[in-house]
């Protein structure tokens, strides 16, 4: 079974947020993301599961970021998932 890969995207991403709004009061950082002073300390001190993955990355984007995803298939398992050929 695959682990869940949206925590960890979730912790990068709030990293980047965290790292881009350091020195920043939590007052002046909310009015920036448009949220309020309470989610800044959640983000802050990574009670990400407060945070759904589409909001973080709004975040970036009101931070001056942007996310790209790239998709990356296994080469031990690409043939589990190769289309059939018809005949």
């Amino acid at each position: 079974m695959v682990d869940d890969p949206v925590l960890p995207l979730k912790h990068q991403l709030a990293q980047f947020i965290v790292e881009r709004l350091d020195g920043w009061s939590q007052i002046h950082a909310a009015d920036l993301l448009g949220t309020d002073q309470p989610r800044i300390s959640d983000l802050r001190n990574n009670r990400l599961d407060r945070f759904s993955l589409e909001q973080l990355i709004r975040f970036v984007s009101r931070v001056e970021g942007s996310v790209e995803l790239k998709v990356q298939w296994s080469a031990r398992r690409s043939a589990l998932f190769a289309p059939s050929r018809r005949l």
